[in-house]
């Protein structure tokens, strides 16, 4: 098995357990509301990067904190308007709409670096949706 077979098996527990956390999101939302829920969830993550990482983290220069604190509140903003999109919609509403990453990262990618996506990935990205069944059989 390759290295990239490996990589990709390894995702998709990844993403199971992503999308399982959309219906407990929408669960514990029935309990609390959507800041106190991201407010456990960052606590709860960073006790436990804190315990794991803590060495490392004692070597880290004052630039990579800068660096990582807007890219904290970043995923903060992120997570609160996922949360609040949990709540106010369907949970594959949610889900779907999330999912979109995978289409805006390589046009954010060209746009920002110059990368070329593959001719694939740009033929999936601007096929209209009604064309995508029938891309699929092609594929066979």
């Amino acid at each position: 098995m390759t290295r990239q077979v490996k990589a990709d098996l390894a995702l998709v527990p990844v993403a199971a357990f992503w999308s399982f956390s959309y219906y407990l999101n929408k669960v514990c939302l029935m309990e609390v509301g959507p800041f106190a829920l991201n407010a456990l969830r960052f606590i709860g993550a960073f006790l436990v990067a804190a315990v794991i990482a803590f060495p490392t983290l004692r070597k880290v220069s004052g630039e990579t904190l800068k660096y990582s604190a807007c890219i904290g509140a970043i995923l903060t903003a992120i997570y609160i308007s996922a949360t609040y999109g949990v709540k106010y919609t369907s949970v594959s509403n949610a889900g779907f709409l999330c999912a979109l990453a995978v289409i805006f990262t390589p046009i954010f990618a060209f746009v920002f670096q110059k990368v070329i996506p593959e001719r694939k990935l740009v033929v999936v990205v601007v096929m209209p949706e009604n064309e995508f069944p029938t891309f699929l059989e092609e594929l066979k």
